[in-house]
């Protein structure tokens, strides 16, 4: 990957936290970025058990089927943060930490490349999981349904744009 390539992508992922931001305080949360770590986590291979639905799918029907495997179970409980399986988190819920960490272990587990990004602010943190192939990337974000965009090159290979998908 050149480096204008991976500058592009780069700008593009900061917009889209930033973005996210926006729709946060848009719905009345009073947040104050001044940080924003993206972690980069050795995410450990899970066997998700019974779970041949969200295979061989694209960037944002994968991203929809895991909303969908989660979303029965959700139960949001404010927990420590360190890594829990499937089975706790159905059992005892679990915080946006626990949600993008399992997020993030699907998505590996189903072939694509998968980031946790921790959005830090005064008295508020929050944790989300960015799933991404070759084609776009799907903002998974608790039990709310994924947010994904995709690449497109203009029609002299020139430059990219970004579009919700």
């Amino acid at each position: 990957m050149n480096i204008v390539f991976r500058f592009v992508i780069f700008t593009c992922f900061v917009l889209a936290v930033f973005c996210l931001g926006c729709l946060f305080v848009s719905k009345g949360y009073n947040m104050y970025f001044y940080d924003v770590a993206v972690d980069k986590i050795m995410v450990e291979n899970v066997n998700i058990t019974n779970y041949t639905m969200c295979e061989n799918k694209s960037i944002d029907e994968t991203a929809f089927c895991l909303w969908l495997f989660v979303k029965p179970y959700y139960n949001y409980t404010i927990r420590s943060d360190e890594d829990r399986n499937w089975e706790d988190i159905k059992i005892n819920g679990g915080d946006c930490y626990d949600y993008a960490r399992f997020y993030e272990r699907m998505g590996k587990e189903l072939g694509f490349y998968t980031q946790g990004v921790s959005i830090k602010s005064d008295g508020f943190n929050h944790r989300i999981t960015v799933i991404s192939d070759g084609e776009g990337y799907c903002f998974m974000n608790l039990n709310v349904v994924p947010y994904c965009l995709e690449y497109e090159l203009n029609k002299n290979n020139t430059s990219m744009e970004i579009n919700l998908k």
